[in-house]
């Protein structure tokens, strides 16, 4: 364990192995680490690794006397943490799943799959996802809002392209997963549906959307084919 993170005592004491860790990055509050966890096999079965994320809860050097204010940081990060969590051990098929969470005040973390790109990554990237793929889109981010309302009664709070990631191969579930929820959403859930509209005009257009403009379709608007007026009306 080189890469300035050791995992907490509890998460190792049954024998899990973590290796490979690094850094991914560092985000206000928080350092994001990429690793392999290999969980304690049953006797006469072979130990498999699996990809994962580690997010850490970092304290600014400038804010080491400010106890309220990193109690209150740490709050927020622990209550996203045991929310995602709670979902996908309810059966949430829509969600990356937490796998680990310490509330250490020490070492506060949690651990979680590793997903694919972000949608903000196929935006910067210009990606040209196909009208399949966009349904996909659609289709994996309605279920987990719906997920997120049926067990919880709330919206996500602050959907972004940066909160919905591809599932990587042998996934199962939907072919886009959810996280990050706000740890104090409210059931305005018009606001995450105005938020996915953004993100869908920002993947077709590969653009932020301007409401300036009008709305024109443009010739990216071509891979809809005969339904081009229905997606432009969903927007």
């Amino acid at each position: 364990m080189d890469a300035g993170w050791i995992p907490p005592r509890e998460w190792v004491s049954d024998g899990t192995v973590f290796s490979d860790v690094a850094v991914l990055r560092t985000q206000a509050w928080t350092t994001l680490f990429t690793a392999k966890r290999t969980a304690a096999a049953a006797p006469g079965t072979a130990p498999a690794a699996i990809d994962i994320i580690v997010r850490v809860l970092t304290i600014p050097a400038n804010m080491g006397d400010n106890a309220a204010r990193v109690a209150e940081e740490r709050e927020k990060f622990l209550a996203e943490a045991r929310l995602q969590k709670r979902l996908t051990d309810a059966g949430a098929r829509a969600w990356i799943p937490i796998l680990q969470i310490s509330e250490d005040p020490r070492n506060t973390a949690y651990a979680m799959r590793r997903g694919g790109p972000s949608l903000k990554d196929l935006i910067d990237n210009r990606a040209h996802l196909s009208a399949k793929d966009l349904y996909a889109v659609v289709l994996s981010v309605l279920q987990g809002l719906k997920e997120l309302h049926d067990r919880e009664k709330r919206s996500h709070g602050s959907l972004k392209a940066s909160d919905v990631l591809a599932s990587l191969p042998g996934d199962i579930g939907f072919a886009y997963k959810l996280t990050d929820p706000t740890p104090r959403g409210d059931d305005h859930s018009a606001n995450d549906l105005f938020n996915l509209g953004l993100i869908l005009f920002s993947l077709i257009e590969n653009k932020d959307y301007d409401p300036l403009t009008p709305l024109i379709a443009t010739s990216r608007w071509d891979r809809f084919g005969a339904r081009r007026d229905r997606w432009m009306h969903f927007l």
